[in-house]
């Protein structure tokens, strides 16, 4: 992600975020595992891809 890109979703994300936010803790953790289970996921289609492009 480029500097400018990020820093524009950096302010709309602390524009958007109102501070009264009051999710579950078992919400965030959840949440946060499935981001990370799909990141893992990714990432080994990226070098399955990239093996098979190679062969």
């Amino acid at each position: 992600m480029e500097a400018e890109v990020r820093t524009g979703w950096g302010r709309d994300l602390s524009r958007s975020h109102s501070g009264a936010l009051d999710a579950p803790s078992w919400l965030w953790r959840s949440v946060v595992e499935l981001v990370s289970l799909h990141e893992a996921a990714y990432l080994e289609h990226c070098r399955q891809y990239a093996l098979a492009e190679a062969a």
